[in-house]
């Protein structure tokens, strides 16, 4: 929260977001797919440590898989630019069983064709 206080000032945002990623990385709940995840990995986008949002997703990806998860390693592939990889994660799944929105199943479901 304080990293949207802070704003532009990045010296201080990036402060505020590494203090609420070591935070996360101490909560239980964080490796349990739950929001602190998804927090962690969001600090760790910001932060521009897109290989480390990676490798963390990686290992979430290897004890469960549902939409929100698949959906945050896309995006991180994406920021990537490894296009490859996207599809890789798509490659024979039904996005229509996520659940997800709207608009994020239809980015999805282009990603797949």
């Amino acid at each position: 929260m304080g990293a949207l206080i802070a704003g532009r000032t990045a010296p201080i945002r990036n402060y505020y977001l590494l203090e609420a990623y070591y935070i996360l990385c101490q909560r239980p709940e964080a490796g349990s797919g739950g929001p602190g995840f998804n927090l962690l990995i969001r600090c760790l986008i910001r932060l521009g440590l897109l290989e480390q949002a990676q490798s963390e997703i990686e290992g979430e990806l290897e004890r469960r898989s549902d939409g929100d998860l698949i959906a945050l390693a896309v995006e991180v592939a994406y920021m990537r630019k490894d296009v490859h990889h996207v599809r890789n994660l798509l490659e024979g799944r039904d996005i229509s069983e996520f659940g997800l929105k709207p608009d994020l199943r239809a980015r999805l479901e282009y990603w797949q064709t």
